[in-house]
């Protein structure tokens, strides 16, 4: 993989990482709900993505419109299992799903990571100009790197 595909990779896994850590950390202070249909409803809380879906008309629906609902919380709340349950409200039915944010974070933070840790020993390898990072093997010591024109002395880091 040429350095620039890897580094792309590198940060791109870092971006969606730090992102999906920041919605899951900030869902125990903030509810976002989403109505796409009537009765079909999503909600980022308590660290868990919510999945809701009425079986019957409910009075609110014809005051809730389909869109984006943003509140505080009223109390930090943390829910870390898969929690499915069916609930009955007299003759209003609920199909609730709901899934845990904290495997999806683990699940991108073990991938960036490894390319983390690669992008470390790669840099950190003295058979490579440490201009891009070409391999120098077979080269005199002197002679500037055949990628970039760099000479290890102008080319090193401090």
């Amino acid at each position: 993989m040429s350095p620039r595909r890897a580094a792309t990779l590198r940060w791109l896994f870092t971006a969606a990482t730090l992102l999906l850590a920041a919605v899951w950390l900030g869902s125990v202070f903030v509810r976002v709900c989403w109505r796409v249909q009537p009765y079909d409803d999503y909600e980022i809380s308590a660290g868990r993505l919510t999945h809701g879906e009425w079986g019957q008309p409910r009075p609110i629906d014809t005051l809730m419109k389909p869109g984006v609902f943003i509140e505080r919380m009223p109390r930090p709340l943390m829910r870390w299992h898969y929690d499915p349950a069916n609930f009955n409200f007299g003759s209003l039915d609920l199909v609730e799903t709901s899934y845990p944010l904290w495997p999806a974070v683990a699940a991108l933070l073990i991938p960036t990571t490894i390319l983390w840790l690669l992008h470390l020993r790669d840099t950190r390898r003295t058979d490579r100009c440490q201009n891009c990072h070409y391999p120098r093997t077979g080269l005199a010591p002197s002679s500037p790197c055949p990628e970039c024109g760099q000479t290890p002395t102008t080319g090193a880091h401090p």
